[in-house]
């Protein structure tokens, strides 16, 4: 399933379809982000296992 800009997805991480970036979406950042690299508006939701450290916080 992809979620898009401004839907409410479940917390949690999320990868864009585009280039990969992985932003947090949780109780304070909850609305779906614009990617912040390459402007992209479909993520996929990351599984546990597949999440990395360093994913970019969206505030």
């Amino acid at each position: 399933m992809t979620y898009k800009t401004n839907e409410r997805p479940p917390h949690g991480a999320y990868r864009c379809i585009e280039c990969g970036t992985q932003v947090k979406v949780d109780e304070v950042n909850y609305l779906m982000p614009e990617c912040p690299f390459c402007k992209s508006n479909e993520y996929k939701q990351v599984k546990d296992d597949e999440r990395i450290k360093n994913y970019k916080e969206v505030k």
